[in-house]
């Protein structure tokens, strides 16, 4: 505030002082010859030309540059200019997203498929699958291994890949006339594909190759009085054989020849505590709830918290 009165001041004063020095002033020869009068005369007129110019600066209020004139008001809206976006820009940007979900599509994909895996098994049937295929590709001809990797790859849908194994099978595996292995896994996967009537058919046929060099091997060890493996009893694969039977007459709705399959398996193997709840069930569709009732129980006299017995007798309505 002072420097702009001091400035208002000095615009004033200069102006009076314009107007002074036109004044009339006495004959310089009067001025020359009384210096010390003349001065004292000229101040005193001085004093009283400038004594009104000073009152009225001194009255004049001082103007002070005001901040906010000098700031852009907040009312008054301003356009906001948006910078051109350059195309190949643009096209850039779109390019590195499409790379980014390329790439995260492609780790997803490789994740599930293992595609970026170690290898190792992810599953039991893979590990299964892995497990007796390494001793199959050292060339095993051990039936038993043949067995194991045939089943994984049934019971994990790999259908065409376990007919080539049961094909090179029959030509490699030992003792075939024994088991007839690669006639009972040909018959599972017939009735794991739904065949049915080619899976009985099969079934039967192993069954009775097993049976034949069964009898042969006990009539030559009454000859020579030496025990085979043939000789010692029927192989188990003839009561595997017995349980696929008995699957295809429930599939076929023939619950009598169901019942009797059961009956023989039980007969040389009482204890399988899984196979009498399966011919409870049976029986329940025969109408035969006491025969259910009493199998039911006797799978709990193995097994005490079998869910499938006492599923079966609360669903005949009996005390648990």
């Amino acid at each position: 505030m002072r420097a702009v009165a001091v400035h208002s001041v000095r615009n004033l004063c200069t102006g009076h002082r314009e107007c002074y020095s036109r004044t009339p002033t006495t004959d310089s020869s009067l001025m020359l010859g009384r210096p010390h009068g003349i001065a004292r005369e000229m101040a005193s007129r001085s004093d009283r030309l400038m004594a009104p110019i000073m009152e009225e600066c001194m009255d004049t209020p001082s103007v002070e540059p005001s901040v906010e004139s000098a700031a852009p008001s907040a009312a008054t809206p301003t356009k906001s200019v948006k910078p051109k976006r350059d195309p190949l820009v643009t096209t850039l940007w779109l390019i590195i997203f499409a790379i980014i979900v390329i790439t995260l599509a492609t780790v997803a994909y490789g994740l599930l498929t293992n595609l970026f895996g170690t290898g190792a098994p992810r599953t039991m049937a893979q590990y299964r699958i892995m497990s007796a295929e390494a001793k199959i590709k050292a060339g095993s001809k051990f039936r038993e291994d043949w067995v194991g990797y045939i089943s994984a790859l049934i019971d994990d849908g790999q259908y065409r890949q376990a007919q080539n194994a049961i094909d090179k099978g029959k030509k490699l595996v030992e003792k075939q006339d024994i088991s007839a292995d690669m006639l009972y896994m040909q018959a599972t996967l017939d009735f794991a594909q739904g065949d049915v009537d080619k899976a009985l058919k099969i079934a039967e046929e192993a069954q009775k190759q097993i049976r034949t060099t069964h009898e042969k091997a006990l009539a030559k060890q009454k000859k020579t009085g030496n025990p085979t493996e043939a000789s010692v009893g029927l192989h188990d694969n003839y009561y595997e054989l017995v349980l696929l039977k008995a699957e295809v007459f429930e599939k076929k709705k023939d619950w009598k020849k169901a019942l009797a399959a059961y009956d023989e398996y039980l007969k040389a193997k009482p204890t399988a505590a899984s196979v009498v709840v399966l011919r409870g069930a049976v029986k329940e569709q025969l109408g035969d709830k006491k025969g259910a009732e009493a199998d039911y129980r006797g799978a709990l006299m193995f097994i005490p918290d079998d869910p499938a017995a006492l599923a079966g007798l609360k669903r005949i309505g009996a005390k648990q």
